[in-house]
């Protein structure tokens, strides 16, 4: 066919006929599709436009319209459609009402008072309105495709980010994502089989240009970048059984960035179930029209997954150990450790030390036993942050450990997140509670990255709603985690003490 924008329409009527048999039968959403003239706008209007629901034409060719993801995936790659974005719905700021399905039964999102603080958080990509330079000309980055694998960000403006991110159309096997300082010296780069390819940056830099290196060697069609996003976001380490490829997971959840240390050289994907679950109540993605919501879903705050248990939820303190020392050579801010046994080494014990001599608040859980965490670890080593299990109506729970070196409580009872095969499941335990402390932790180190670990926890104990004796009492710690009174507290310098040795 000569012709290829009516080549382009013939696949679109294709594509029309294959899905309008199955439309009703998955979820709309409202899109916005823009056109590079009136011809093409006209063209799309007179195939598709009972789907349509409004159109702009004074100022730009755009229109409002209902699409599956599926439809709205092939719609953006056709030569008449410039840009396609979500039709983003805003609400009143005084209050935030999440449109994630299963929202309701997240009692202990309600519980920590996460809602009153949601809107002070705000998701932003860098890269938008940066000039994008290749050998084709300049252009400004406003998330449409790009058809190159070599070019220039360029900004008016210092960029501090800490994570960029590359997906493309489609993947044939292995690429490689490089990126390059302005004189072309390879700051990071990152390999692998995703469709979505991850790097860190040091967060003391900052850049005014960039350069970006895709390779893509031995692929019979060469790729399209579909997104490029780039951000100064928290990140919390979970190191856990891994986490799956959940359908409620947004970009936040660092996959190609992951570790298995069950299985070295794998991704970190979760074949038990547990940490996608611990995940899900960190990162699961807000207002989606999906699933859950996370506790930092809707918060500048990214997570990377380190598997080191099995597909039987067990693993050794030398591999735990391995993921904390790269965690913190990673940059992490916080380390979840959902995950308790009896028995100290001495090789996890200096691993841990290794991540508060570098500022990171490490939580973990004060395990399911009901008896005294003296001898349980991670939660016993000095510094780490112990959390007790309780459940709506704020009592602990029977099985939830306690003892002096307990810290804090958080809900542990029937939570509901993510799970393997893109379910969701209802699980208890302190390692669902651990989860909610990191997230509060995350969120304080997102309002105010100035405070370091023993500020945030000092800000986590006072904040805490007391459920049981007057003060700390052994069972509850300081009480139950409250992220809004922890965020507003005045910033000051603290000073904090932990016994390093016995006695």
């Amino acid at each position: 066919m000569r012709n290829p924008l009516l080549f382009m329409l013939c696949l679109l009527i294709g594509f029309i006929f294959f899905f309008e048999k199955d439309v009703h039968g998955q979820s709309l959403s409202e899109w916005l599709v823009y056109f590079q003239s009136e011809k093409g706008y006209s063209l799309f209007m007179e195939k598709y436009g009972d789907r349509v629901k409004d159109q702009e034409k004074e100022k730009q060719w755009v229109v409002k319209a209902l699409f599956t993801k599926e439809e709205i995936d092939e719609i953006q790659k056709l030569s008449i459609v410039s840009k396609v974005e979500p039709n983003y719905q805003k609400s009143l700021a005084s209050s935030i009402i999440f449109n994630d399905p299963f929202f309701s039964q997240q009692w202990g999102i309600n519980k920590i008072d996460i809602l009153s603080v949601a809107p002070e958080f705000h998701e932003r990509n860098i890269l938008l309105g940066k000039q994008i330079a290749t050998s084709q000309g300049a252009m400004a980055y406003e998330g449409q495709p790009l058809h190159t694998l070599s070019f220039s960000i360029l900004s008016e403006e210092e960029m501090k980010l800490s994570r960029l991110s590359v997906t493309v159309d489609h993947v044939e096997g292995l690429w490689t994502l490089k990126v390059m300082d302005e004189n072309g010296n390879v700051l990071v780069q990152n390999s692998g089989n995703l469709s979505t390819l991850d790097v860190l940056l040091p967060k003391t830099k900052t850049y005014k240009a960039l350069q970006i290196d895709i390779q893509a060697n031995r692929w019979e069609k060469l790729p399209v970048i579909t997104n490029m996003t780039a951000v100064n976001h928290v990140l919390v380490a979970v190191i856990d059984t891994g986490a799956a490829l959940h359908k409620d997971f947004c970009g936040n959840v660092l996959h190609s960035l992951g570790k298995d240390y069950v299985h070295p050289g794998r991704l970190a994907l979760d074949d038990h179930g547990h940490g996608t679950h611990v995940t899900g109540i960190i990162a699961a993605c807000a207002n989606n029209h999906e699933g859950i919501v996370g506790t930092a879903g809707f918060a500048p705050v990214d997570v990377v997954p380190f598997k080191v248990l099995d597909r039987e939820g067990t693993g050794g303190d030398f591999e735990i150990a391995k993921a904390v020392n790269d965690a913190v050579s990673m940059g992490a801010d916080v380390i979840n450790l959902s995950l308790a046994g009896k028995g100290k080494t001495l090789v996890l014990e200096q691993a841990v030390q290794n991540a508060i001599q570098h500022h990171v608040v490490v939580v973990a859980a004060a395990g399911n036993w009901g008896s005294s965490l003296q001898d349980v670890y991670p939660a016993s080593y000095p510094g780490v942050i112990a959390v007790a299990a309780v459940d709506e109506n704020n009592q602990i729970v029977p099985y939830s450990d306690y003892g002096w070196k307990l810290d804090i409580s958080a809900p542990g009872e029937n939570i509901l997140s993510t799970y393997i095969n893109n379910e969701y499941r209802t699980l208890s335990g302190t390692s669902m509670a651990t989860p909610f402390v990191s997230s509060v932790a995350a969120l304080l180190k997102a309002t105010d990255p100035r405070l370091d670990d023993i500020q945030i926890r000092k800000r986590l104990f006072e904040s805490a709603e007391d459920i049981q004796e007057k003060g700390y009492d052994i069972h509850s710690g300081y009480g139950v985690v409250q992220a809004a009174k922890a965020i507003h507290l005045p910033y000051s310098e603290a000073v904090d003490w932990w016994p390093i040795k016995s006695g």
